[in-house]
């Protein structure tokens, strides 16, 4: 017994998947050397800054220790 899509999902996921294999426009993370869960992302339509955590989840300070360069030390 599987899932069998309506008419309209399946051309919505058509749609779906003929958007995503043009390629299109990337967002390159702008905070990736100082951020290992890059927030600030750049694209043709300018600067975004995504919250990946809930208010109610994970809360640092601005600068935690997982912003320091600590793997150099390695």
């Amino acid at each position: 017994m599987g899932f069998e899509p309506s008419a309209d999902q399946e051309g919505q996921l058509r749609q779906a998947l003929a958007l995503a294999s043009t390629g299109g426009a990337h967002a390159i993370p702008s905070d990736w050397l100082v951020n290992d869960c890059p927030e600030i992302w750049t694209d043709d339509g300018g600067t975004r800054r995504c919250f990946w955590y809930q208010p109610a989840g994970l809360e640092f300070s601005d600068m935690p220790e997982r912003y320091d360069g600590y793997l150099s030390a390695i």
